[in-house]
């Protein structure tokens, strides 16, 4: 995968605010028995649908910022190391030592139709409205993507300069909006 340089892009970027996660399909090589172990393939990538939003923006030239969270672990590294080398600015990932990276699992038959889908998205519940405030945006909203899924609401502004960390507390888990 190339590495997308400033000089292809249009001026302004694009914030882009909701989920990002790991994926992992496992498809199943024979009929799938239930309850049973079944030989297969597994294939990981990194995805999440503002993740994916935001790469494709960038391969067509803007300038996209992720604004979401990952854990301090290798899924997040991973996250972080290829959605930079596509061209995504990851400077305003919130990073959390004490929650994993989200992770969408999905076990496919073997003819590749769906059987069943998990996900552990519990980082999300932790971004509150602290992690992206006024300050960091200017008005009018031009250049704005929101996942549909994101458990906050989200700004419609163009960035200004990177916030120099991560919010300092966490709001409580009743606080926190749940995804509809």
């Amino acid at each position: 995968m190339k590495n997308h340089s400033e000089n292809h892009r249009r001026s302004g970027r694009l914030a882009c605010f909701g989920g990002v996660n790991m994926d992992l399909h496992i498809q199943s090589s024979v009929p799938v028995i239930l309850h049973d172990s079944n030989p297969g393939k597994i294939h990981t990538s990194p995805g999440g649908v503002m993740r994916n939003i935001a790469e494709n923006c960038a391969r067509l030239g803007c300038a996209p910022v992720l604004l979401s969270a990952v854990g301090e672990d290798a899924l997040g590294d991973r996250i972080r190391s290829y959605s930079e080398k596509a061209g995504v600015d990851v400077s305003r990932l919130f990073l959390h030592a004490d929650c994993p990276t989200s992770c969408y699992m999905a076990f496919l038959d073997e003819s590749g139709d769906m059987l069943v889908a998990a996900n552990d998205m519990r980082i999300m519940d932790l971004i509150n409205s602290g992690y992206a405030g006024p300050d960091d945006f200017e008005a009018p909203a031009e250049n704005t993507e929101a996942d549909s899924e994101a458990p906050v609401d989200t700004a419609e502004a163009d960035l200004e300069e990177p916030a120099a960390e991560a919010p300092a507390e966490e709001a409580p888990a009743e606080e926190a909006p749940a995804a509809e």
